[in-house]
């Protein structure tokens, strides 16, 4: 009963191990994909255009449509993003002109399955929408292929996404040659009043997006095979006794072992089919052509083959015993204490591997974290905007027309601005270590030279959050359409003017002729009013440090000398408008109270305003930053996990080896204890054992510079010196007794 318990053991591990063998398969295709959808152009020209102007858009949009159609060209670009929720990965290539005639210029299939169909790619250049699920399911034309683990990858109108985010960036041109590629930039250097230089050099970088290598399912894998390569050994053993009396009635070697491993192998054989099933379950029935479950077969047997050469090598056991050991049951207990050795210092060293997956950052993220949390105190009850659908109402990709959300969250803004729980805070950090780049480059006419905290702030969280009393005079300017800010008092002459400058002829500037451009009904800003306040006290910043690794001035997590603006409806400027939709802790200007979320949060109030398909969420701060948390302590709680299985296996093939040791070395091991000599030298190979692989896994933490790897190399080389310690003692007087009789 004990012995098919074991083999019913084995049958499950191999289905478990199969499963996860199918996941890093589709982690590996998923892999492979990226790459693939990264090279979709064939044969391509470059094309870089920066430094265009926001209101430049619509008129670059548009030659560059008359553009692509007389050269029947295609313009590419790629990017990385997060989805609206900021949780999964998406790979975006935003694509317009001739597709029809030169879709054999590109490259858009994988494993022999279409991205979309002709059509799909047709009606993304005549009616705009998505090929892929980016933000939801509306204006989505046709899913693409993905994996259920993996990310997601869809394609935008080029010219109408540019006409409403701008068209600075890496272009990849099809169909151009050299002297197209020159009329090209002469003729946006005419529509931009910039230099052809200027609009081919870049001033801004952007971000690489990381990698989520499937570390905890290689893990798990070699867990599951390293458990089934011992139980094997375990049964393959306690055959041993029996192979002699069976080869005695004519059995053969070949025989007694099918016998052993039949009814596992059965199973075994089976499983390479049910990966069909697993590709169709982890691409969700995406991948429909006979290459990509071929692949996944091809996988399934990869699989079976490296347990049948498990098997194998562990029926060598039984193969290499000659018929009178095994009559009498006997095997090379020395050869077997070699391998059990071997075994033990490669599961110990696999704990190594810990050291190599990024645990570290997750553990200096969670610390982070923890210490957001606790310095967010103050603010954590407030409930921010974190997310919202596109709904059907977002944009108009082929006239790039203002999109219709934000200006219904605008209209939702101003009819909740000064309710009681509701309070607008968002801040900015202006580094004065830019102002020579601010002056060169012409971002500003009057940058100021020092550094500074803007708040922009309404009556009720100056007030109330910041102790700081709001005047009727300073109300009645704001609400009649004047800027008014409040300058602490701690400041100089000279900042007070270089602010009040930089406000009057930039800030306020720049946006009204934004404003004065869009077909919404922005306020007109009539002038800008300055008063002064004591700045006795910190105020919390809302700092985001997104930047703060270019530069040397960090963004405070305080600050006593803030700068105030006062917000109101009437009186708000054109990008703070625009930003109002931003989501999380550090961009979301709305903050609510219980309260006022009860009230205005719903779907009922959100009608109104013709959000009801959008619905902006709004979350906790606390619960934004515990969600994070959870995340991380949930990522390292599985790397803890696997690193106590591994432990666990190291422990018990140790007590095995011990247990083999005394019964191959029992006389010297007893006449040594007799004779008083310590277990430290009676086990001495043992012992170097342990301190051999202790060693190579610090070693391998430092070299990663895995501080995790390393504490964790210390603990399990510190457990299994306990262990070692405590299972050597253990009924050795007993034993020493009966070897005595």
């Amino acid at each position: 009963m004990e012995k098919d318990k074991r083999k019913g053991l084995i049958i499950t591990l191999l289905i478990i191990q199969s499963i996860v063998f199918a996941i890093l398969t589709s982690f590996y295709l998923d892999y492979k994909y990226k790459e693939n959808f990264s090279n979709i152009a064939k044969e391509y020209k470059e094309i870089s255009l920066n430094n265009i102007e926001f209101d430049k858009n619509k008129a670059v949009g548009d030659y560059l449509e008359r553009f692509l159609s007389e050269k029947n060209a295609i313009f590419l670009k790629q990017k990385d993003d997060y989805d609206y929720a900021g949780k999964k990965l998406v790979h975006v290539t935003y694509i317009s002109g001739d597709y029809e005639g030169r879709k054999a210029d590109l490259n858009l299939s994988f494993l022999n399955q279409k991205y979309a169909s002709d059509q799909s790619f047709k009606k993304l250049k005549e009616e705009g929408g998505t090929i892929g699920l980016l933000n939801s399911d509306y204006a989505m034309i046709e899913k693409t292929p993905k994996f259920i683990m993996g990310d997601s990858y869809g394609f935008v109108n080029l010219i109408g996404m540019g006409r409403i985010q701008g068209f600075n960036g890496k272009y990849k041109a099809i169909g151009l040659d050299d002297d197209d590629v020159k009329e090209f930039y002469e003729k946006i250097s005419e529509i931009t009043g910039k230099s052809i230089d200027d609009i081919k050099n870049q001033t801004g970088g952007m971000a690489a997006m990381g990698e989520n290598i499937p570390f905890s399912f290689l893990a798990i894998y070699l867990v599951v095979s390293l458990v089934i390569l011992a139980m094997l050994i375990i049964i393959t053993v306690s055959k041993l006794e029996d192979m002699g009396v069976y080869l005695l009635q004519g059995w053969s070697k070949s025989e007694y072992i099918k016998s052993i491993y039949g009814p596992i192998n059965k199973i075994a054989y089976i499983l390479p089919i049910l990966f069909i099933p697993y590709g169709f379950i982890l691409c969700m029935g995406s991948f429909k052509t006979l290459k990509y479950y071929g692949i996944f077969l091809l996988a399934g047997l990869l699989n079976l083959l490296m347990f049948l050469i498990f098997e194998f090598l562990v029926s060598l056991i039984l193969r290499t015993v000659k018929l009178i050991a095994a009559m009498h049951g006997r095997i090379s207990k020395k050869g077997l204490l070699a391998f059990g050795i071997f075994l033990y210092i490669l599961v110990n060293v696999s704990t190594s591997f810990l050291s190599l997956m990024g645990i570290d950052k997750s553990v200096s993220e969670l610390f982070d974290q923890i210490e957001t949390k606790n310095s967010w105190e103050e603010v954590s009850d407030y409930y921010v905007n974190t997310t919202f659908f596109i709904g059907n109402d977002y944009m108009n990709p082929q006239n790039g027309e203002t999109p219709t959300l934000d200006n219904d969250f605008i209209d939702f803004y101003k009819s909740i601005a000064g309710k009681d729980g509701v309070k607008t805070i968002h801040t900015e950090f202006y580094r004065g270590e830019n102002y020579e780049m601010f002056k060169n480059a012409n971002v500003y006419n009057y940058p100021p030279n020092f550094s500074f905290v803007e708040f922009k702030a309404d009556k009720n969280y100056i007030s109330e959050d910041m102790g700081i009393e709001i005047t009727n005079e300073m109300t009645d300017f704001a609400k009649n359409g004047y800027r008014v800010y409040l300058i602490p008092k701690t400041f100089t002459k000279d900042q007070k003017e270089q602010l009040e400058k930089y406000f009057t002829e930039d800030d306020i500037k720049k946006n009204q002729e934004f404003a004065d451009k869009d077909s919404y009904d922005f306020p007109k800003i009539k002038g800008a009013k300055f008063f002064t306040y004591e700045n006795d006290r910190e105020y919390f910043a809302f700092p985001t440090d997104i930047e703060d690794d270019r530069y040397e001035d960090k963004f405070p997590l305080k600050t006593n000398e803030a700068v105030i603006s006062l917000i109101t409806p009437e009186n708000i400027l054109y990008f703070e408008a625009k930003s109002l939709l931003g989501g999380g802790e550090t961009n979301s200007t709305i903050k609510l109270n219980q309260k006022a979320y009860d009230k205005y949060i719903n779907k009922d109030y959100y009608k109104k305003f013709n959000l009801d398909d959008n619905m902006p969420e709004f979350v906790k701060i606390k619960d934004l930053i515990t969600g994070m948390i959870k995340s991380l302590a949930q990522s390292i709680g599985t790397f803890v996990l696997i690193a106590m299985l591994f432990s666990a296996m190291c422990i018990l093939i140790l007590l095995t080896l011990i247990n083999l040791y005394r019964e191959i070395y029992l006389e010297e091991v007893n006449i040594k204890k007799f004779l008083g000599y310590d277990n430290k030298k009676i086990y001495k190979p043992l012992w170097l054992v342990i301190i051999i692989a202790s060693l190579i896994n610090l070693s391998i933490a430092i070299i990663s510079q895995s501080i995790f790897g390393f504490i964790l190399a210390l603990i399990i080389g510190a457990m299994q010196i306990i262990f070692m310690t405590k299972l050597t003692k253990r009924n050795q007087f007993n034993l020493l007794v009966e070897f005595l009789k």
